[in-house]
């Protein structure tokens, strides 16, 4: 009864020093492992084979801004923030606060949804 269990034990260990082998054995950096989304682009960056940016539409292409820069819903005529002289539109008024943590974010966000914010009325 012995034999069984300590063949069973053994094809075990055997396995799981296999498995930890293999594992030890690939020191290798792979450019699709998920714990570096990045991971990719520096590997591209150092062949030399980088993907390019996305173009992002001319300022002149831009269409008035319809959409909230942080949550992406319509927007709401009342609730706006006159920063650097742009007036920047949401649709709640925690958006608000959202934006004054980082406005250079959600105006770079407005930009690549092809947006421009409006000049602050005079």
């Amino acid at each position: 009864m012995k034999m069984p269990v300590l063949r069973f034990a053994a094809l075990v260990f055997l396995s799981f020093a296999a498995l930890l082998a293999r594992g030890c054995a690939d020191k290798s950096p792979d450019p699709a492992k998920k714990d570096d989304p990045h991971a990719a682009r520096k590997h591209e960056a150092a062949a030399g084979t980088a993907a390019k940016e996305p173009a992002r539409p001319a300022a002149s292409d831009l269409k008035p801004q319809e959409t909230c820069p942080v949550m992406g819903g319509r927007i709401d005529r009342s609730l706006f923030v006159d920063h650097e002289g742009k007036r920047i539109y949401f649709c709640c008024s925690a958006c608000i606060d959202e934006f004054k943590a980082s406005p250079d974010k959600y105006l770079r966000k407005l930009a690549e949804t092809g947006q421009k914010p409006e000049e602050t009325p005079k």
